[in-house]
């Protein structure tokens, strides 16, 4: 009989320096490693929080608080929102635009400034400008068909 795919992830793992708990095993084209019981394939952090916790609550992700994806340490798995495990990324474009707090024109989003349309942010300043500039050249252009017709 196969050894459950539990015992197999704990003798597997080694310890590193920062107390990560790496697997060395298979990876997924994500980085993250992987583990098997010959019909199914799971992701070895989460076989570990398992282990650790319990089931996985819906609608959360784990989220690996010291950034190695092969880190199967369960008190460096964390279960979150998949925005919160997002926003902690620290090269995530999601997290990276979060952060920012001017435009790129350098109008500051605050509350006064900043509309959001389809989960993004507007810069109402720059979004005026824009408008202005496009009223602008509709009147020109209205301004040279009339100067041909007339």
């Amino acid at each position: 009989m196969r050894t459950p795919v539990g015992e197999r992830l704990l003798r597997r793992l080694i310890v590193d320096d920062n107390g990560c708990h790496i697997w060395p095993g298979g990876k997924n084209y994500g980085g993250y490693g992987l583990i098997g019981d010959g019909r199914n394939t799971y992701l070895a952090h989460r076989v570990a929080y398992t282990l650790a916790y319990g089931p996985i609550p819906d609608g959360l992700t784990i989220d690996h608080l010291c950034r190695q994806k092969l880190c199967c340490n369960p008190a460096h798995l964390e279960a979150v929102s998949i925005r919160e495990n997002l926003m902690r990324a620290p090269n995530a474009p999601a997290a990276l635009n979060a952060a920012k707090t001017h435009c790129v024109n350098g109008h500051r989003f605050d509350e006064l400034n900043t509309r959001y349309w389809r989960g993004k942010r507007i810069c109402r300043a720059c979004g005026t400008a824009a408008r202005r500039r496009y009223e602008a050249k509709q009147r020109e252009e209205k301004t040279h068909v009339q100067q041909r017709v007339g």
